[in-house]
């Protein structure tokens, strides 16, 4: 296998040129100088970055490719509604060998907070004033005050088999489907208000990152239940941890049947 990575290029996405990034791996010989001249050439003709795999169709017979670029989305702060642009990766896969097949996918980040240390904290709490404050009133303030916990970044990734060219909506869905999944958003701009609110929220949506790929898969399957039927479904998650000097991460490779047996099952 040759394996040709990093190749930094600018392409059009959306009427507009952006830098993206890709890497290319071939399962014969190639001539990698020529490769990057024609691909150079082949970039500054298509319309939709997409449409680059009929490129790799033409030229080359065993192959697969990934590209990356930055895109944006519109968000508005909790409270205050304040307008800001979020940035998230988009993915796009395609692999040629005995089949076709191809995925896309988004990458973006949010917030997670521990529940272990929350209910720890909690029993810390009911074990130094139970002695002063009445149970139910103890009970309730450490159940509906925001209580310390340890958060952190993290970076979810969220990849689909894809069989019909509607990249642009399903790219929409994915990152409907990825927003929904932290403790919380991060925005670029917040007021304090707002602050408030993501702080506060932080303590009453605790998640491990294996509590992230669960609440991915169960949004899979809402909104993709009516339309896929063994597409091959990507998650991996990874918290950038605050208090300890490793990472938190997750992976699940799944089909969507597979999926779908589970939920079935759940309601039987």
């Amino acid at each position: 296998m040759i394996k040709v990575r990093g190749i930094r290029k600018v392409a059009k996405v959306d009427d507009r040129f952006v830098p993206i990034i890709i890497d290319a791996y071939f399962f014969n010989d190639i001539d990698v100088i020529e490769f990057e001249r024609e691909l150079e050439e082949e970039l500054s003709r298509i319309s939709r970055i997409f449409d680059i795999k009929d490129y790799f169709l033409r030229k080359y017979d065993r192959f697969a490719f990934k590209i990356s670029y930055k895109s944006f989305y519109k968000a508005f702060a909790p409270i205050t509604k304040k307008e800001s642009y979020e940035e998230y990766d988009v993915i796009f896969i395609f692999k040629k060998d005995v089949d076709e097949v191809e995925f896309l996918g988004v990458r973006l980040i949010g917030i997670t907070s521990c529940p272990c240390a929350l209910e720890e904290v909690k029993e810390y709490l009911r074990k130094k004033y139970r002695a002063e404050i009445e149970v139910k009133i103890l009970e309730k303030v450490l159940n509906e005050f925001p209580i310390g916990t340890h958060n952190q970044r993290n970076v979810l990734e969220i990849i689909v088999e894809v069989r019909r060219n509607n990249y642009e909506e399903i790219l929409n869905r994915l990152l409907k489907i990825a927003r929904k999944c932290f403790s919380a958003e991060t925005y670029e701009v917040l007021k304090r208000v707002d602050e408030i609110d993501v702080v506060v929220n932080l303590s009453r949506n605790t998640n491990f990152v294996e509590d992230i790929i669960r609440k991915a898969i169960l949004n899979i399957y809402h909104e993709f239940r009516d339309e896929f039927t063994d597409e091959k479904v990507i998650i991996r998650t990874r918290s950038f941890e605050s208090i300890h000097k490793h990472d938190a991460y997750a992976s699940k490779i799944i089909r969507f049947d597979k999926i779908r047996r589970i939920f079935e099952e759940c309601r039987r």
